[in-house]
């Protein structure tokens, strides 16, 4: 900040450059300001540093948009700062981290239990390493004896691998993956089939819908609106030249509000619900063709498989424009009247031909009945 630092900053800057200074960075939304202006300090938030140590407010500026993000996984009615999925396993993880500590000591007296012996008898040290001989009287018959504690490590372990899993459920990893439950049928591929993954898949995204959701309101929006912004003004600035961030918008998208589409598998697993309503409409339609063989036809299967593409969002290149499937329906129909056509007159040419013949014939046996008659 030059010459806006404090006295004491300045001072320590040529006689203890290691010296630490903290600062508060602020950023609110500014009271007074003139829009028609479009200088730093006019802007929507303003922005400033205040030195804690000397009480000195330096840098000040501003901001188009609120520069700060700050997304809260969950958070329940009245509060302000959320929490994490963190914050929820927080007691399982040091719960976790105090059961280690006591089965290791358990494992470890266990392979290296503590020793029982007599007060008077041996030679000391006593010798505990491998191949370690220690001297005692002899005659008696005191000796060196491991005390047993009977520790379960085996009990601890599954208590710190149930734990772990409980902790692995907070966090949801088990909707990210497929199933590895032994009394599941579909586990390690028994049974299993690409239906039931693909359902198996859109079920755990579904169920994680809402803290999406809500990730996308408090953090993917305003960050996507925000850099958005930041390239529109840059690109503008330059009126898009060469250096311009964005091409020139199309006429038609003039006036248009911002609005972001994700396209991540797990919101278009949160899309595929309208999809499963179209299979059941479809499926029942079937059905219903066993009773009235016209029930089929009151669905639209362009408009059908146009909104499962938009639903799964398959690459438009995959799918004809409605000019094009019109245009190729005329021609399918044109050749369909032509092939009739000629085969309409094939059939005249042969009824004529045959009726030809026949008269021929009835000529013949006429002239014929003449000749025997004289």
């Amino acid at each position: 900040w030059g010459d806006a630092c404090g006295d004491q900053i300045k001072k320590a800057y040529t006689e203890a450059p290691n010296r630490q200074f903290e600062f508060l960075h602020m950023v609110r939304p500014r009271r007074e300001r003139d829009p028609s202006r479009r200088d730093a300090k006019h802007k929507p938030f303003e922005s400033f540093y205040v030195c804690l140590t000397d009480k000195t407010q330096l840098g000040v500026s501003g901001f188009d948009e609120f520069p700060y993000l700050v997304p809260r996984l969950s958070k329940i009615a009245g509060e302000v700062y959320g929490r994490g999925l963190g914050m929820i396993a927080l007691p399982d993880i040091k719960m976790l981290n105090e059961m280690v500590r006591t089965v290791l000591k358990s494992a470890q007296k266990i392979v290296d239990p503590p020793l029982m012996m007599p007060d008077d008898g041996f030679l000391m040290p006593i010798k505990t390493v491998p191949g370690g001989i220690n001297y005692y009287r002899a005659g008696t018959r005191d000796r060196i004896e491991p005390i047993q504690t009977d520790g379960q490590v085996n009990l601890g372990i599954e208590l710190l691998n149930s734990l772990r899993n409980q902790i692995l459920e907070t966090f949801n990893v088990d909707w990210l993956r497929l199933p590895t439950d032994p009394n599941n049928p579909a586990s390690a591929g028994k049974g299993i089939t690409a239906t039931y993954v693909l359902q198996e898949r859109d079920e755990k995204m579904r169920l994680l819908s809402p803290m999406l959701a809500r990730l996308q309101s408090e953090f993917l929006g305003p960050l996507i609106d925000r850099t958005f912004k930041i390239m529109w003004r840059q690109s503008v600035m330059f009126r898009f030249g060469p250096n311009a961030m964005l091409t020139p918008p199309p006429p038609e998208l003039s006036g248009k509000k911002l609005r972001t589409e994700y396209i991540s598998p797990l919101a278009i697993a949160q899309r595929t619900s309208q999809l499963d309503g179209i299979a059941r409409l479809v499926q029942m339609a079937t059905s219903l063709a066993a009773v009235d063989q016209t029930a089929p036809q009151v669905l639209d299967c362009e408009a059908i498989l146009r909104q499962a593409a938009v639903d799964l969002h398959t690459p438009t290149a995959t799918m004809k424009s409605p000019e094009r499937l019109q245009s190729e329906r005329q021609a399918q129909q044109a050749l369909a009247a032509s092939q009739a056509q000629q085969e309409q007159i094939a059939t005249l040419a042969g009824a004529a031909k045959d009726g030809g013949q026949a008269a021929q014939s009835i000529t013949s046996a006429i002239h014929a009945q003449r000749q025997r008659g004289l």
